[in-house]
């Protein structure tokens, strides 16, 4: 989740900043993201009947990284936005997943287990986007995402 709420509250001063888009199509970066988060919640289910859970895990966490590292390496619109699709659709599937998992955990109670998932998920979306814009200050806003992109690798 820290990626998502990075994408929420970043991808707009991504658009504006980095890939230098016109201002009317700043939106872009993050309309494409919740577009494609959305599309995925509705495939979610489908697509781990196909694929299994494991499998949709790992290519979310492909897409998440994919879609981060593609948006530092080019600063086109077109490709920034084909990148910030990426990322919405592997983080889609990756969050209802985990928790699908996590309340059928049969060593923990369902409450307690939910409980720590949550937290844990809540504390990286508070935490991610204000940790892009410290090291944005430091560094670029590009080498922000790229290191969010660890976070899908490790997914």
């Amino acid at each position: 989740m820290a990626i998502e709420g990075a994408m929420f509250d970043w991808s707009w001063v991504y658009f504006q900043d980095i890939v230098k888009a016109p201002k009317q199509l700043i939106i872009l970066g993050y309309t494409s993201f919740v577009l494609m988060m959305a599309t995925g919640r509705f495939l979610g289910d489908y697509l781990i009947v196909r694929f299994g859970r494991k499998k949709v895990i790992q290519m979310s966490g492909i897409f998440m990284a994919s879609g981060l590292l593609l948006s530092v390496l080019s600063a086109n619109l077109i490709v920034c936005t084909l990148a910030f699709m990426m990322v919405g659709l592997g983080g889609s599937c990756s969050v209802p997943t985990v928790y699908g998992v996590t309340g059928k955990h049969n060593k923990v109670n369902a409450s307690i287990s939910l409980t720590l998932v949550s937290t844990i998920a809540f504390l990286g979306f508070l935490i991610g986007p204000p940790a892009i814009g410290f090291i944005s200050v430091f560094f670029d806003l590009r080498y922000s995402f790229m290191l969010f992109s660890i976070f899908g690798i490790i997914i």
